[in-house]
């Protein structure tokens, strides 16, 4: 599925697999603030951002964006050997020794924002907004210049 600008969209019953995922990302182990890291990548000519989150309320958040397109979910069991899925039906069910531990995902650049004043919190989790929280934003980028 796509938006009306062709972006992707996930269906009712990805997001249903997805809010699966989000519940399985709690019981993850905890990971050290160096190795719970968040990266944003993308390029001028792109309408898209390329983001690596370890943080698992970022993880969380990104699996609950119905504008997320996964690129890689990362799995780790007891052994602490890593699997990596593109899709994620192909994830569940987890055993129980596994837990979800990164995503990377292509969002619109539309749902980033850099704010010109700091937010009322450091908050990690409010890094990510929903298309509703966008749809002034989105517009703007739409009709705005470089």
């Amino acid at each position: 599925m796509s938006d009306e600008n062709g972006h992707f969209m996930a269906s009712n019953e990805e997001m249903e697999v997805r809010q699966q995922l989000a519940d399985e990302v709690k019981r993850a182990r905890r990971l050290t603030p160096t190795e719970a890291e968040t990266v944003i990548r993308f390029a001028k000519d792109e309408d898209t951002y390329l983001i690596n989150a370890s943080e698992k309320t970022l993880v969380k958040s990104i699996l609950g964006h119905s504008m997320a397109c996964m690129t890689r979910l990362t799995v780790q069991d007891e052994n602490e050997t890593f699997s990596s899925y593109r899709d994620p039906e192909e994830v569940l069910p987890l055993e129980d020794s596994e837990r979800v531990v990164s995503i990377s995902a292509r969002m619109p650049i539309g749902t980033l924002t850099v704010k010109g004043s700091s937010r009322n919190s450091d908050s990690h989790a409010q890094i990510i907004n929903t298309p509703s929280d966008v749809a002034d934003i989105r517009e703007a980028f739409d009709n705005g210049e470089d």
